[in-house]
């Protein structure tokens, strides 16, 4: 048996289609749908296309992007949005951050053939989970093969020999590990500057906007819903947020 690592990217291309809303669903029930980037131009406007849109109520629902830690040689990694469709399976593959997204990576591309190392500055995987349950979850995924380096931390990233060099850092040592490829993995948060959002005030709170129970920002006629609202960083949450504030 050999990985098809081509079939397997296409068909995540085929998947991510599969679930992206169809504009004419949208546009059949009288809504106007504007495929581009929009943009606060005050509390109560945005500008998208050219367009000029007023709301008396406004719901942000802009996603989030990857974390970029501060780490001398970061421009040589990639993130989780680009590992899935990498044009050539690494077979050796370096995961900075021992979170949901990291640890999914590590168990998905280790049953994949790839030899993986997970690098993280927690003593141990999963810090929002129970003790108990991240320890066993960590010890099934090293019988897989991962090897794990906790509390410990990259302090760069350099290229060699056609591949890459991870320096880590433990306790006052070193050690360097050779890949093919490093993602970095630490976490997600929204952006606001992509929407203007900084620019009309609205209050940040940890990875998201500041919110109320309900989904309301620090405008009160502005809600946010999926990772704009900073909660629960997963799609079923998302889903959930949208028609609470929507409603």
């Amino acid at each position: 048996m050999r990985l098809d690592w081509e079939s397997v990217v296409r068909r995540q291309h085929e998947v991510v289609r599969s679930v992206r809303p169809v504009t004419e669903s949208l546009t059949r029930t009288g809504a106007k749908v504007y495929l581009s980037e929009a943009r606060f131009t005050d509390p109560h406007t945005v500008q998208v296309d050219g367009a000029t849109l007023r709301g008396e109520k406004i719901v942000i629902a802009a996603g989030s992007e990857p974390i970029l830690p501060p780490i001398e040689g970061r421009e040589l990694a990639i993130t989780s949005d680009q590992l899935l469709f990498l044009p050539e399976f690494p077979a050796e593959l370096v995961l900075v951050g021992a979170g949901p997204i990291g640890l999914e990576m590590a168990g998905a591309f280790t049953d994949l053939g790839a030899q993986v190392t997970v690098v993280a500055l927690e003593t141990e995987i999963l810090p929002m989970f129970d003790g108990d349950v991240a320890a066993y979850i960590r010890k099934l995924l090293e019988l897989r093969g991962v090897t794990f380096h906790l509390d410990s931390k990259v302090t760069r990233i350099t290229r060699r020999n056609g591949g890459l060099v991870t320096r880590i850092e433990k306790s006052g040592s070193a050690l360097e590990v050779r890949s093919a490829q490093v993602c970095l993995a630490v976490g997600r948060r929204f952006n606001p500057r992509r929407v203007g959002a900084d620019q009309i005030g609205l209050e940040l709170a940890g990875p998201g906007l500041k919110v109320t129970p309900h989904l309301r920002t620090s405008l009160p006629h502005i809600y946010a819903a999926g990772d704009a609202a900073g909660n629960q960083m997963l799609t079923p949450v998302a889903a959930y947020e949208g028609k609470l504030a929507a409603r």
